[in-house]
């Protein structure tokens, strides 16, 4: 997962994303990584882009966390994530700052995803976005952490 803001943000937020994080790495490897943000307003987003592009290897399989991309269940997620594995695709999970992201990073997604049609703070996003991760992991595992 790259996203773009601080990466020592609020004691809770970090507690909860760590958590998350070392679940999903009982399934699989799993990198986390803040891109510090630049853009300050929307003439500076380029940059800011190039930045997280920079941190996309070539290979990866990109889903592009926004509020316009596609919403979809627990199950849905967890087949689609299923169905990567399959291809042995890697996947890279971006989260855009407060502006954004630029172009050249929704033409390099290979998807657009929605977490809520609201918009949500970053720390939020990373905590919704972790626990969907590993919910999906345990829907395949047959884990009783998700039950219908």
């Amino acid at each position: 997962m790259i996203w773009v803001g601080r990466a020592n943000g609020d004691r809770l937020t970090s507690d909860l994303c760590r958590r998350y994080s070392d679940r999903i790495k009982h399934f699989t490897s799993f990198e986390d990584k803040a891109i510090k943000p630049i853009a300050q307003d929307k003439d500076q987003i380029d940059r800011e882009g190039e930045r997280l592009l920079q941190q996309i290897p070539s290979h990866e399989w990109v889903i592009l966390l926004d509020e316009t991309g596609k919403q979809s269940s627990s199950q849905e997620l967890a087949k689609y994530l299923h169905l990567r594995q399959i291809e042995s695709r890697d996947v890279s999970w971006i989260i855009g700052g407060a502006f954004g992201v630029s172009q050249a990073v929704k033409d390099r997604a290979n998807d657009v995803l929605s977490l809520s049609g609201m918009t949500l703070t970053h720390g939020f996003a990373r905590i919704l976005l972790l626990e969907q991760i590993y919910r999906a992991f345990c829907i395949r595992a047959n884990h009783p952490y998700h039950h219908e």
